[in-house]
This record gives structure tokens, sequence and C-alpha cells, in this order.
């Protein structure tokens, strides 16, 4: 027989700074939940916007992570 296998996500929405890039907040936004002992499927990025603090580059991402 084949059987499917099913299981329950949940959305995990974070917010998450880098003073190096959007890939680097992406990154700690995942790793996070991984480290964490979350099973993570995929994520989706919702939004990237940055600021200038102290003549400095700031990146933010708003990641959705979908979790087991």
């Amino acid at each position: 027989t084949n059987k499917e296998k099913r299981y329950y996500v949940k959305n995990d929405i974070r917010c998450i700074n880098s003073d190096l890039s959007f890939s680097d907040a992406v990154q700690k936004a995942v790793k996070g939940l991984i480290e964490k002992g979350e099973n993570v499927h995929f994520f989706k990025l919702q939004e990237q916007r940055g600021t200038v603090k102290n003549g400095k580059l700031e990146y933010q991402v708003i990641v959705e992570i979908s979790v087991e």
C-alpha cells in the first residue's frame, strides 16, 4: 500500500537584522529555528529593507518560515 505521510505545519514570521547582508539576515532567521530543534520545511522572504545607522548599513528582512 502507498501511504501518505501527513504532518502539520505552522508558520513562524520573523524580523531579523544583519550588518552584513539580506542573505545573512535570512540565514540567521532559519538557522535560529533549526538550532532550537524545529523541523523547518521552507521559508519565504516577505520583505527586505534597510537603514543607515551612524553611516553604516543595516539590513532587515521579514521571513515566513514553515515548521512541522
